[in-house]
């Protein structure tokens, strides 16, 4: 519990990027490259508990891509090119752009943290969607299911 909190804060604290930083080896247990000239997205649900639990839904440039249940993750398949990642709906106007360049691995959390929304209103959205590092998704991979 208290790996994951830290794990989180370092999350939430570190600034957003929107440029892509090019992961040389996916997280544990994948291969270094993706076939085809694609991009590997890994895109993760680190959602805390809810009453009623709701899946994260992600658009990228406005198509349905994810719709992940919380504690999840999911790995993609993404064209080269420029990709603009939201949460369906995009209520907080986060977003995550970055150019996808083939063969290179990617990594996304979105999670939607209830706590936040009491405890700090007029701060900081309780939904997030940014991009993390390899060491980052890493951890993550080893605490969430695949989907």
């Amino acid at each position: 519990m208290i790996r994951r909190l830290i794990l989180l804060t370092t999350i939430l604290c570190s600034p957003a990027s929107f440029a892509a930083e090019p992961a040389d080896t996916p997280p544990s247990g994948t291969a270094s490259t993706s076939a085809g000239g694609q991009a590997e997205l890994y895109l993760f649900n680190d959602s805390g508990w809810t009453l009623i639990p709701g899946d994260q839904i992600v658009t990228d440039n406005g198509i349905e891509i994810a719709r992940l249940p919380r504690q999840t993750y999911v790995k993609l398949s993404l064209k080269s090119g420029l990709h603009s990642l939201k949460p369906e709906p995009p209520l907080w106007k986060q977003e995550v752009r970055f150019t996808a360049e083939a063969g290179q691995h990617y990594f996304v959390v979105v999670a939607y943290k209830p706590e936040r929304s009491w405890l700090m209103p007029l701060t900081e959205a309780p939904l997030v969607l940014r991009q993390i590092s390899e060491e980052q998704a890493a951890q993550l991979q080893r605490e969430l299911k695949a989907k």
